[in-house]
């Protein structure tokens, strides 16, 4: 009976430390600076993430220079976490505005894809 015991609690510590081993995830926190009006970021920042595959839309809140994307390639619930881009758009100046993923988003799983897509669809970044 304990052969039986102390070979079931060590499948379950093999099960368990299995579970809990896994990489890290990126921190995505870069700023990207262009020289383009908020409306003609905000359109760029759409067609981005109209050509990233996996992402697609999600929602869009201009006023609030707010786009959600979503990753397809995680449809399940327990991806939640990693399948929600929150994408921030705002006005530094008349002629020059700032993207960034929200702090929230910062950790997704291909965040840095999308910001080079957007980087690509937008042309040079101001440095």
């Amino acid at each position: 009976m304990k052969k039986y015991r102390a070979i079931g609690s060590l499948l379950a510590a093999i099960f368990l430390a299995a579970g809990c081993v896994h990489s890290p995830l990126v921190k995505n926190d870069e700023v990207l600076i262009f020289n383009r009006a908020f409306d003609y970021t905000y359109d760029g920042v759409l067609r981005a993430i109209d050509t990233a595959a996996p992402w697609g839309l999600s929602h869009t809140d201009k006023q609030n220079g707010v786009i959600v994307a979503f990753n397809q390639d995680y449809w399940d619930t327990l991806d939640a976490d990693k399948r929600t881009a929150v994408i921030q758009i705002k006005t530094i100046a008349r002629k020059e505005t700032s993207v960034q993923l929200a702090p929230e988003s910062q950790h997704v799983i291909g965040g840095a894809d999308l910001l080079k897509a957007i980087k690509v669809q937008l042309g040079e970044v101001k440095k």
